[in-house]
């Protein structure tokens, strides 16, 4: 082997053993860069408009809709609920065709939810009608489907 192709071969020697291995300086770097990112992602989870604030704000955004919704629902009912309508009794009996008061256990009951100031929820039953009670006179009362159509 000549001269100038053993320093050929040392300097490649040399050049392999430098790019063996981490050295402190780049340990040092990436770590500080680490601290960094992890200090930005804290950040961004934990400020004020960071992912867990927006969640708190969702949530309370959906509890809100949530309770504007069963209101809603409660009114609804309470409009379905056809309490002023006569009687039709024997005693009492009301003409041919005229809608009258529900027998007992005409209704449906549905669960009707209320909720207090410390947000607690209520339940009561409601009485929702699926038919209409029609006179057939003489005291009579016969139910009726409601949307019923000839």
């Amino acid at each position: 082997m000549s001269k100038s192709e053993k320093k050929n071969k040392l300097k490649c020697k040399n050049n392999l053993k430098a790019t063996y291995g981490i050295t402190l300086i780049t340990l040092v770097i990436t770590i500080i860069l680490l601290i960094i990112l992890s200090g930005v992602m804290i950040s961004i989870g934990l400020g004020g408009d960071g992912l867990f604030s927006k969640a708190k704000e969702a949530r309370d955004k959906y509890l809100g809709a949530s309770e504007k919704e069963k209101k809603e629902l409660n009114e609804l009912y309470q409009e379905l609920e056809i309490e002023d309508l006569p009687e039709n009794t024997k005693e009492n009996p009301q003409h041919i065709g005229k809608q009258v008061a529900l027998k007992e256990g005409w209704g449906l009951e549905t669960v009707k939810y209320t909720s207090t100031k410390n947000a607690e929820e209520v339940k009561g039953l409601t009485k929702v009608a699926t038919v209409y009670a029609i006179s057939v006179g003489n005291g009579e009362t016969v139910p009726v489907p409601k949307d019923f159509g000839i």
